[in-house]
């Protein structure tokens, strides 16, 4: 089978899943709702809460259990409480700032430094094919090689499509990674009408994409994307001795989530943000201690302690 058969097949199935997202998205469902620390392992505990509760009973737990100082600065919105993280990011690649004016949808592809065939692909696939005003950036982090930030470098000086955040990309450092996409956001795109954050390995129907905006309000803070519900944290095996794998990056024992369930929120691969909930976002995540997974962070945790509204399908 030649590669070209093998990459149309791909994307055909990426593009399945991306259909089925959008169609739905237009039948949704309300669902209510310069430092960075990393996220460190932190020693198991035996207790445990029960069902999750509420955000204000996550933002007391965190921040009594780990101590949590607040930092001497004025939030966003001093009524979301103390401010717990420093969200102020700086770019070493910002060309992007001019191209938000009176666009109705900027799409940021969330990508690690070292994806170049990633990024090729999207250029000449979904990218080639934007509608409208719409436009699209990737968005990336900081890497200690300098092969590839020679490589990065020269890839942005052709395409002038990337943004890159100060700040080394790493797994563990994807939630600061979607933080600074607000930041981004909210600072430099403030003209868009709605933001759409993707991950670098998922096909997008432009066309199909172009129909569900059209059906949305416009100008409310909503979070849109595909529910997850009644997931349970995944902890750690009581056999140590077994090898690891990729479900590792997914265990988190009691001590840093007590409670027995995951909040409902919207699947990290893809969703859509209107402009107006990227403030309110943002100062969340300036007063949310922070968790490990960006998606349960962002549209679990922030978007309740926003009061965004997240409307989701069943899918």
């Amino acid at each position: 089978m030649s590669l070209f058969k093998v990459v149309l097949q791909w994307l055909s199935l990426l593009s399945l899943t991306l259909i089925v997202f959008y169609l739905y998205l237009i039948s949704v469902r309300y669902e209510t709702n310069v430092h960075h620390p990393q996220v460190t392992k932190i020693p198991s505990s035996s207790s445990s809460k029960g069902k999750f509760t509420g955000i204000n009973d996550y933002i007391s737990y965190m921040t009594s259990h780990f101590q949590l100082k607040p930092e001497m600065e004025k939030g966003l919105k001093p009524e979301f409480g103390p401010v717990l993280n420093n969200v102020n990011f700086t770019y070493a690649i910002n060309p992007i700032r001019d191209k938000c004016r009176d666009t109705n949808l900027f799409i940021v592809v969330v990508s690690a430094p070292a994806n170049y065939i990633q990024r090729k692909l999207i250029r000449t696939t979904w990218a080639a094919h934007l509608i409208g005003s719409t436009r699209y950036a990737f968005l990336i982090g900081s890497t200690n090689r300098p092969k590839i930030q020679k490589k990065i470098n020269n890839e942005s000086s052709i395409y002038e499509d990337l943004i890159q955040v100060d700040m080394l990309d790493t797994y563990m450092n994807l939630t600061l990674k979607s933080v600074a996409l607000l930041h981004w956001s909210f600072h430099f795109c403030s003209g868009a009408r709605f933001i759409l954050k993707c991950d670098d390995d998922i096909y997008i129907n432009m066309r199909n994409l172009h129909v569900a905006i059209q059906q949305l309000p416009s100008k409310t803070p909503n979070v849109y994307g595909t529910a997850v519900t009644n997931l349970k944290p995944l902890r750690p095996a009581l056999n140590n001795n077994q090898p690891s794998d990729d479900s590792d990056k997914w265990i988190v024992n009691q001590e840093m989530w007590p409670w027995s369930t995951y909040p409902t929120y919207v699947s990290g691969g893809c969703y859509l943000i209107d402009s107006m909930a990227i403030g309110p976002l943002l100062a969340a995540a300036q007063t949310t201690p922070y968790f490990p997974f960006e998606d349960l962070y962002v549209n679990g945790l922030c978007a309740r302690k926003a009061e965004v509204q997240v409307l989701t399908s069943d899918l």
